[in-house]
């Protein structure tokens, strides 16, 4: 390209990034252009890109017209050795016996092509062609004495072509070939189409071989389109950084196919016990094409398509666990694989473990994803993203698993089977409660009995829940049984008791019950258990064990850490609760996921028994905190739960939290705040009018302006117009309040300031300055009584008000200076 097409292609105007980089390219390809920028005695390629631009009218974008050259501009570059490096060490994939994974998916796509490419050769060349692909791994020590470990495959086999591209270029896949692109138009215009689902990617998976091996060598023969073997080669790799000759061993092979060998390096041989045998074991749950593993005396062996029996061992963190009865899905779905499995449980692609690093739904919370079965996703099924050492999928398959276990499900129910028995439910619950559930309602649809400990639990009455085990053997002669690990502490709450023995009826207890209360004879239906009901009713204090919530106790956050586990719509939890009489609140009403507003924990934990009837200032007032602008948005959260707000509360609370004539004590807001409707008893008028400094009237009419009912009278004064105090009593809750010394009644006009009170206290010798002498301490005897000579502050007794006011009992509580005045309206208080 000259500057004419350059100068056409950019246009006039200023240069930006990508037009400078193609300058910089365009001129050291130019002729005549220095190899090295800015050498001594030659002209620099950034100032000839400056003169030419200038030339072309262009200025450097940001620059001045007369700044002449560039200088600044800089691009990304990556170190080559330091990125191979790092795709063949263990700070990417994390694990080194991840290159034992890689040989068998490689192995597993060239069986996969060779299949392919001979079905189509059957339905459409005149010749009949059969295929049946074999792996086998070996590990063993060379004629030279190096150790190592080989894998063969009679798949496709590698060209030069092959070897040359997606064998040795990082990253680069075969299906993206287009030899491959060409080959697969074929396969589609057939009817049905031949299909092929590559899983391996050439190039990083290869690299990872090093963290095995110093060396490896790979001989290979590919299989041509027309079906007949090529060349065989052969390849030594002395390291990823390496060149590599290729070598043609033979013109032609007898069949086609790859075998890698990794010379191990020292330090994997210095390992004692390390095999590729244990490696294969604990990844591979199904082979697609019979496999084999030998290792010396060892060998282990798959058969295509079934699936491998494995107790995992204690502390493997990682490995396929699948033993006990299994019970395979006949009708599952091409691509998808499923077996129920008495113990152990995993997800797997293309027939080796995975985790999933999403985990909802019917995904257990922990360990291999699944619980009681193992489901294989394969083909269309398979997840398109995985992580770097393949051990984790990181797309969502949740809702994938769901669509295909809820069938399952049914199916393992309608046949005679091993599998579902009522603890293996149970154990599933622990890990999965979501599924659980789906295994129990399918067994209830059903009607299946199923047995545990010599009793059957017939499910369309009983359900399925963990506890019964343990609940049915309280309280009567039977051996105390549980299932594990749902062993659950203390004594659940009556009505759950009085739920799960009717329906576990007959019973001995419940025949004893029903002699109190005959209606539990009922044959009504009961509500059907469920595996999660444990996780709403109970929680997991410890690894070891679970703790009844007690009556009252159950809160928001208990409906969250059930929601966590339980892995459903936080709103289908909610509604089971209340269900389950936890709470009285509108599932509709709370968000549609976690976490639950803050306002919602704190109201779910005043259930059972529901709400308060009517919210009150107090109730809004304590959930907004200091915080006046979110009262609206509150109550509006509120209503959505079913609760009831009265319009003039939202108001009223916003005045009470400027206004500390609306507490229920003046000095002390922990006693709340009165709300729409309520009437001020006298007391707290009195308190008010002291601490105001106005009168009785004036006080009733700060009230009356809020809209509160203010009746300095109470509820029957002895004589109208009169309120009436009484001193006396002790700092202890439980004695009666005793009329003072020296007089019984004290009765205040409406007009009169309260400090009017105050008179006949000090003449009667409880306050100082009237008879009895000096004020001496708190105006308490021994016996906490008001007696003459123990004097009372004024502040006690007109700041005891606020005690009475709370409730208009004389007996509201106890006093810091072991006295009280209470307020007792209609009492003579003789």
């Amino acid at each position: 390209m000259g500057d004419a097409e350059v100068r056409n292609l950019v246009g006039g105007g200023t240069y930006h990034g990508p037009v400078i980089q193609g300058g910089d390219v365009h001129i050291h390809l130019s002729p005549g252009a220095p190899a090295t920028p800015g050498a001594p005695g030659g002209p620099d390629p950034w100032t000839d890109a400056a003169d030419r631009s200038a030339v072309w009218g262009h200025v450097p974008a940001g620059r001045d017209a007369t700044a002449g050259v560039f200088d600044g501009w800089a691009g990304f570059r990556t170190d080559e050795r330091k990125v191979r490096e790092l795709l063949m060490g263990v700070q990417l994939y994390k694990d080194r016996d991840l290159a034992v994974r890689e040989l068998y998916q490689n192995a597993l796509d060239a069986c996969r092509y060779r299949r392919a490419r001979t079905e189509y050769l059957d339905r459409t060349g005149p010749a009949s062609w059969a295929y049946e692909g074999r792996i086998t791994f070996e590990q063993g020590v060379d004629e030279h004495g190096r150790a190592y470990v080989e894998c063969r495959d009679n798949g496709i086999g590698m060209g030069d072509a092959e070897l040359r591209g997606v064998f040795s270029q990082a990253g680069a896949r075969f299906a993206e070939q287009p030899e491959f692109k060409l080959e697969r138009a074929a396969w589609n215009r057939l009817d049905p189409p031949v299909e092929l689902y590559p899983n391996s990617r050439f190039g990083i998976g290869v690299l990872s071989y090093f963290m095995l091996a110093d060396e490896l060598t790979v001989t290979t023969c590919r299989m041509g389109p027309d079906g007949r073997p090529g060349p065989v080669l052969e390849v030594a790799i002395h390291g990823p950084g390496h060149l590599f000759r290729i070598v043609q061993r033979a013109p032609r092979g007898e069949g086609s196919g790859t075998v890698v060998r990794l010379h191990l390096r020292d330090s994997v041989t210095a390992e004692a016990g390390w095999s590729c045998v244990d490696v294969l074991e604990r990844v591979l749950g199904v082979a697609e094409f019979g496999t084999t593993a030998v290792h010396g005396a060892r060998r282990a062996q798959w058969q295509a398509g079934q699936l491998q029996v494995r107790q995992q061992p204690d502390r493997e963190r990682f490995g396929f666990d699948a033993h006990g009865s299994r019970v395979d899905w006949a009708d599952a779905p091409k691509g998808v694989r499923v077996t129920w499995t008495e113990h152990g449980g995993a997800l797997l692609v293309d027939g080796l473990m995975v985790q999933p690093a999403v985990r909802r739904g019917v995904l257990s919370t922990e360990g291999a994803g699944l619980s009681g079965v193992v489901v294989d996703l394969s083909g269309p099924y398979a997840p398109a993203q995985l992580s770097a050492d393949r051990a984790e999928v990181l797309d969502d398959v949740s809702s994938v698993l769901l669509e295909l276990l809820a069938p399952a499900a049914e199916a393992l129910v309608a046949g005679a089977n091993e599998l579902p028995t009522y603890g293996w439910v149970c154990r599933i619950a622990d890990g999965s409660p979501q599924l659980a559930d789906l295994l129990a309602a399918a067994a209830t649809r059903a009607g299946l009995t199923l047995e545990l400990g010599g009793r059957s639990f017939p499910t369309a009455r009983t359900g399925v829940f963990p506890a019964d085990m343990q609940l049915l053997s309280m309280h009567s002669a039977e051996t105390s049984q549980r299932i594990d690990p749902w062993a659950v502490t203390g004594y659940p709450p009556d009505h759950v008791f009085l739920w799960r023995l009717p329906a576990n009826a007959p019973h001995p207890l419940l025949d004893e019950l029903t002699a109190f209360c005959p209606e539990l004879r009922n044959d009504a239906p009961v509500l059907v258990a469920m595996p999660s009901d444990q996780l709403l009713l109970s929680e997991n204090r410890t690894s070891d064990y679970w703790s009844w919530h007690e009556d009252g106790s159950w809160s928001g956050a208990h409906l969250a850490g059930a929601v966590e586990r339980w892995g459903v719509k936080l709103r289908d939890a909610a509604r089971r609760a209340a269900g389950l009489g936890l709470h009285g609140a509108r599932p509709e009403g709370l968000p549609e996921r976690l976490p639950l507003p803050a306002v919602v924990e704190p109201t779910l934990r005043r259930a059972p028994g529901g709400f308060p009837g009517r919210v009150t200032v107090t109730d809004l007032v304590r959930a907004v905190g200091d915080d006046r602008r979110r009262l609206r948005e509150v109550a509006d959260t509120w209503r959505g739960l079913g609760i009831t707000v009265p319009e003039g509360v939202v108001p009223l609370a916003r005045k009470a939290m400027a206004d500390e004539l609306l507490r229920r004590d003046g000095d002390n807001p922990r006693y709340g705040w009165f709300t729409v409707g309520e009437t001020v008893p006298a007391g707290r008028i009195a308190q008010a009018g002291v601490q105001r400094g106005i009168s009785v009237t004036e006080a009733c009419a700060l009230f009356a302006g809020y809209g509160l009912a203010a009746d300095p009278a109470g509820r029957a004064a002895p004589r109208p117009g009169r309120a009436v105090f009484v001193v006396g009593g002790s700092h202890r809750r439980s004695d009666a309040v005793r009329p003072p010394v020296g007089g019984g009644t004290i009765h205040l006009s409406p007009t009169e300031h309260p400090a009017g009170a105050v008179r006949p206290l000090r003449s009667s010798g409880l306050l100082p300055g009237g008879p009895g002498g000096t004020h001496r301490g708190h105006g308490a005897g021994a016996s906490g009584h008001s007696v003459p000579g123990r004097r009372l502050p004024v502040e006690d007794v007109l700041g005891d008000a606020g005690d009475v006011a709370r409730t208009g009992r004389p007996d509201a509580g106890p006093r810091p200076a072991d006295r009280r005045l209470a307020h007792r309206a209609g009492h003579p208080g003789a």
